[in-house]
């Protein structure tokens, strides 16, 4: 297996995708699997940062003012990370697989997208 990799690292190219062809491996089966490996790694790494924001602010800690804003504003900021994470795809909302049922997950969710840098304390978008 070590000679298959050393030659590997050696050919670029058509070359390499003639050498992978003909032990047997397809070259664009290849890259489309490397690519969905890279995007699953983003969004976990994305959910292990919204995993942290939220302990940051767990019962205890001092909440942003973003959770004194009137219901409405922060239903309308809530609109707004839901539109970037459609256009962008830079961040999921997994952890409420995009619902929000209670006034207190808006807080929890807009707290931690505070903490996370998306937003800031007055609800708007950070770029």
């Amino acid at each position: 297996m070590e000679e298959v990799i050393e030659e590997m690292k050696e050919l670029r190219g058509e070359t390499l995708a003639e050498f992978l062809s003909s032990i047997g491996l397809d070259d664009s089966q290849l890259l489309a699997e490397f690519e969905q490996s890279l995007e699953l790694f983003k969004r976990s790494s994305g959910r292990r940062r919204f995993d942290m924001a939220r302990i940051l602010v767990s019962p205890g800690q001092p909440k942003s003012t973003i959770v004194n804003l009137d219901a409405a504003r922060k239903r309308s900021v809530f609109a707004d990370i839901q539109t970037r994470v459609t256009q962008t795809g830079e961040m999921t909302i997994a952890a409420r697989n995009r619902k929000i049922e209670t006034d207190e997950d808006l807080d929890s969710f807009l707290d931690a997208c505070v903490h996370l840098g998306i937003i800031d304390e007055d609800g708007k978008l950070k770029e």
